[in-house]
C-alpha cells in the first residue's frame, strides 16, 4: 500500500468511527481524500519543478488543461500513483520548455498548432471517448454524457486559444502565445494516452520506472 493509500484510508476510518459510518461510506470518503491528495500532490510537484525550471505557469496551464480534458476523456493509467505523478511532472515540465521556443512566437506557427491539436481531439474524442481501464471501468450508461463533457471542454479550450492569439496580435505580446501552445500540447498529451500507442509508451515507462524502483529498494 502507498503512502497516499495509508493517509487516506487513516483519515477515512477516523471519520466513520466519528460519525458512525458503514463501510461503504469509509470507502467512498477514502477514495474522495485519495483523490484529493494526489491531484494536489501532482500539482505541487508541477509547480515546485516549474519554478525551478522559470516555467511555473506555462506548466500548470498543461497540467490542468490535460487533467481537466482527462476527467471527461479517460486514457492509459499508470501502475502506482508515484509513477503517474512522476511521469506527468516530466511531460508538463517538457512540455513547459518546448513552448518557450523562439518558434512558438510566430503567430502562424501557433494557430497551425492549435487548430491541428484540437481538431485531432474532436475526432478522437468522438471516436474513442471515454477509454476506460482495468482499474476505472466505466458505466456504459455514463458514456454518452462524458464524450458530450469532452466535446464541450476541447471546444472551451479551442476557443480560449483564439481569443489569446488574437489578444497577443492586438496588444503585440508575442508572449502570450507559449499559454495557447501550453494548453495544446497539454491536450495532445492527453488524447495521446487515449490511443493504443500512447498505451504501448506509458507501459514500457512503467515498467521502466517500477523496474528502477525495486533495484533501488
Amino acid at each position: 500500500m502507498y503512502l497516499l493509500e495509508k493517509i487516506s484510508n487513516n483519515l477515512a476510518e477516523g471519520i466513520a468511527a466519528e460519525m458512525s459510518y458503514d463501510q461503504d461510506r469509509k470507502e467512498v470518503i477514502a477514495y474522495g481524500a485519495y483523490a484529493i491528495m494526489q491531484i494536489g500532490l501532482s500539482i505541487l510537484m508541477v509547480v515546485l519543478f516549474g519554478i525551478l525550471f522559470g516555467v511555473a505557469a506555462e506548466a500548470l496551464v498543461v497540467s490542468l488543461s490535460g487533467a481537466w480534458l482527462r476527467r471527461y476523456t479517460g486514457g492509459a493509467h499508470a501502475s502506482s500513483p508515484n509513477i503517474c505523478i512522476i511521469v506527468g511532472t516530466v511531460a508538463c515540465i517538457g512540455f513547459a520548455l518546448l513552448s518557450r521556443l523562439t518558434l512558438f512566437t510566430n503567430v502562424r506557427v501557433t494557430g497551425t498548432l492549435v487548430l491541428v491539436v484540437h481538431t485531432a481531439a474532436f475526432g478522437l474524442i468522438h471516436r474513442l471517448a471515454p477509454v476506460a481501464s482495468e482499474n476505472k471501468p466505466i458505466p456504459e450508461k455514463k458514456r454518452p454524457g462524458l464524450k458530450r463533457g469532452g466535446m464541450v471542454t476541447n471546444t472551451v479550450y479551442l476557443l480560449v486559444s483564439a481569443g489569446t492569439i488574437a489578444a497577443a496580435i492586438f496588444l503585440k505580446k508575442s508572449e502570450l502565445l507559449a499559454y495557447p501552445v501550453c494548453m495544446a500540447l497539454g491536450v495532445f498529451w492527453q488524447i495521446f494516452s487515449m490511443t493504443h500507442v500512447g498505451e504501448v509508451c506509458l507501459r514500457a515507462l512503467d515498467r521502466l520506472l517500477s523496474f528502477k524502483r525495486t533495484t533501488t529498494d
